[in-house]
């Protein structure tokens, strides 16, 4: 403050970091210089997106892709026979933009809460590059649809954009746009537990529970394939309904992270099979989410949103509605304090996004997209931390071995982990076991997983030489605590251990 009040004329960013770095406060310097930076990047323009996390949870076959694709306004013929596809540990997320694009300049008009638009963010280029006005987008380009946008007509918007930003015009943009990053997951109640490390920062949970069972029911669960055909062996969940949703919360309300529950009741046209009632089961949820204070209730009768998924009618559609306006209405309010991502970060991370393989980059890959934007080193790593802060980007830097992964895309990861649960499960059977039978007998007996099980081919066509490799993978799960090493090359992953039900532990199990 002396140094401050003595030298108010000449006070700068950078004498101010001089300032810290020569009292020995190395943390404030670089949080000096950080700011210096996300200054000098917002006089180009910025988008600040508010980004609404939901992530939608249940026991196998409840109708968690049906609720998903209702709530999205997509046909539920897409994907195969609806009820008969499993989804994986989790699916990557949909984004959906809330509102109309024509509301990005301005944000979202309270009466477009309940109208979802799926989008992908380069739909949000194509509108940035028209308000900039640098040359008028073909009109093509402008008329196809996202899915069959070549990578060159892609590279033509970006182009305009940067353009506009390194040229320093004088009508800077800014951006406002509300977004609903849409994750649904698969029903093995034993992997709820590790989605938290990867879906961070959720705003919502919604919650999907069967109305034609009762809450105390323990349901099979059976897994099917792309061709609706049933794979492996179904077995009787050792959990009842009630205990799932009650491990949901324990595993997704941790620390300051309080995401908003929303119980939506699938197979309505069912509902008079179960004994038990639909009064009865709205008490019950409500004594179940009493302790954490989150529960979001239909209406002051009904904490259940009940709807018909696969089949829904107007009444199905209107409720749909209702829930996303709840949605928007009750978590937007917690993502406002993310601050505006600079326009030159936003490309970054648009290019970082676009060039990785399999969801992955290298740190020097990074570099290079980063200089075309005039970005230097020292730029680069603000941004990639800035996106980390905000969950757009996994990047452990703190970590040598993993620092030179940038990870756009988590699903990287959860679709080697849904292998692991698959092999676990016999519901993809390994080809060609030769040489290791007894580690997959380890593995299928103890969940032990080995270096020698992750280079068989069914795991193996995940990693990236030289970028993303068994080794790192293996460091980053330990890093996660999602695996120990319990003896040298041999690593437990708790999450994969059968529950014991009623059985008594010994020495065998």
């Amino acid at each position: 403050n002396k140094w401050i009040r003595t030298n108010r004329a000449a006070a700068t960013y950078e004498r101010l970091s001089e300032v810290f770095k020569n009292l020995g406060e190395q943390g404030a310097a670089e949080q000096i210089e950080a700011n210096e930076l996300y200054e000098e990047a917002m006089k180009f323009g910025s988008v600040k997106m508010s980004i609404i996390k939901c992530l939608v949870l249940g026991i196998a076959g409840v109708g968690k892709t049906c609720l998903k694709r209702l709530l999205l306004q997509l046909p539920q013929n897409v994907d195969g026979p609806i009820g008969r596809v499993s989804t994986g540990l989790a699916d990557n997320p949909i984004q959906s933009l809330v509102g109309s694009v024509s509301s990005m300049l301005l944000g979202v008009d309270e009466k477009e809460i309940g109208n979802w638009e799926v989008l992908d963010e380069t739909q949000l280029m194509k509108v940035i590059a028209n308000a900039y006005q640098i040359n008028p987008l073909n009109p093509s380009l402008d008329s196809l649809p996202i899915s069959t946008m070549a990578s060159k007509a892609i590279e033509e918007v970006e182009s305009i954009v940067i353009k506009a930003i390194n040229s320093k015009r004088s009508d800077v943009k800014n951006f406002n746009v509300t977004l609903v990053h849409f994750i649904d997951s698969g029903g093995q109640p034993q992997f709820m537990e590790l989605l938290p490390a990867f879906v961070q920062d959720l705003s919502a949970i919604l919650y999907a529970v069967n109305l034609s069972e009762s809450l105390d029911d323990c349901p099979m669960i059976y897994f099917y394939g792309q061709d609706g055909q049933p794979v492996g062996k179904p077995y009787k969940s050792p959990l009842s309904h009630k205990q799932v949703l009650q491990q949901c919360v324990r595993a997704t309300y941790t620390g300051d992270v309080h995401p908003q529950v929303f119980v939506v009741g699938t197979h309505k046209d069912k509902e008079n099979e179960c004994s038990e009632k639909k009064e009865e089961k709205n008490t019950r949820i409500r004594l179940i989410m009493e302790p954490t204070d989150c529960l979001v209730e239909k209406n002051e009768t009904e904490a259940i949103w009940d709807v018909n998924g696969i089949d829904p009618d107007s009444k199905d559609q209107d409720v749909a509605k209702t829930l996303r306006r709840a949605i928007v209405s009750r978590c937007n309010k917690d993502t406002t304090s993310s601050p505006p991502l600079p326009m030159k970060w936003f490309v970054l991370k648009m290019q970082i996004t676009r060039s990785a393989v399999q969801g992955v980059l290298s740190q020097g890959r990074c570099r290079e997209l980063a200089e075309g934007l005039g970005i230097d080193e020292r730029g680069l790593e603000k941004a990639l931390l800035h996106m980390v802060k905000y969950n757009l980007f996994l990047w452990y830097n703190e970590i040598p071995e993993l620092r030179n992964v940038v990870i756009s895309d988590p699903q990287v990861i959860l679709k080697i982990i849904t292998d692991l649960v698959q092999c676990k499960h016999d519901l993809a059977p390994l080809s060609n076991n030769a040489g290791i039978d007894a580690t997959l007998r380890n593995f299928k007996a103890h969940a032990i997983v080995t270096r020698e099980l992750l280079l068989h081919d069914q795991f193996k066509k995940h990693f990236i030489e030289d970028i993303f490799t068994v080794d790192l993978f293996i460091t980053l799960m330990c890093h996660l605590f999602i695996m120990v090493d319990v003896k040298k090359g041999n690593y437990l992953m708790p999450a994969l251990l059968d529950p014991l039900g009623d059985k008594k532990i010994s020495q065998e199990n």
